[in-house]
């Protein structure tokens, strides 16, 4: 009896695995161009947009595509140039530090970067939840308001 469980939900387990596997090879990147066509499609639809409108909302979508794009490869551009001025510094830090003490940089740096990576996913881990993100010292199910002075906080204030 409970090798047949056992089996019918291994069963399952591997139809489910196969349908979300290959739903996953069935989708193709999207041409932007392709997105826009169908977002002022559905626009035209929802809205009952003229034609008229619909040319100009493509026109300003495509616009708008454009200075996306360029914005992205200045980001990148800026990123690169910011990255090549740290491995620069990290080099100059190098030299004035003894090896100990670079050691001892590194690792405080590795710990920085660390709870930097912790902040950013409580950040977006708030946000996807729709709700505050974790502020210093407060329960992660709390919302800000939520929070109540502790006996130490009001025993310091007399």
């Amino acid at each position: 009896m409970k090798t047949n469980k056992i089996l019918g939900l291994a069963l399952l387990f591997s139809a489910i695995s196969v349908g979300v596997v290959s739903a996953q090879q069935e989708q193709k990147p999207v041409n932007p161009q392709d997105r826009i066509a169908k977002h002022v499609e559905r626009m035209k639809q929802e809205l009952n947009l003229t034609d008229a409108q619909v040319s100009k909302m493509k026109d300003l979508e495509l616009s708008m595509l454009k200075e996306r794009q360029q914005m992205q490869k200045s980001v990148q551009d800026l990123r690169k140039d910011f990255m090549s001025k740290m491995k620069g510094h990290q080099a100059d830090m190098q030299k004035i530090l003894t090896p100990e003490q670079f050691q001892k940089y590194q690792a405080k740096m590795q710990r920085m970067k660390g709870r930097m990576e912790g902040y950013k996913m409580g950040m977006r881990d708030a946000h996807k939840m729709g709700r505050p993100a974790m502020r210093h010292g407060m329960n992660k199910h709390q919302a800000p308001s939520d929070v109540q002075p502790t006996d130490k906080d009001s025993q310091s204030q007399k």
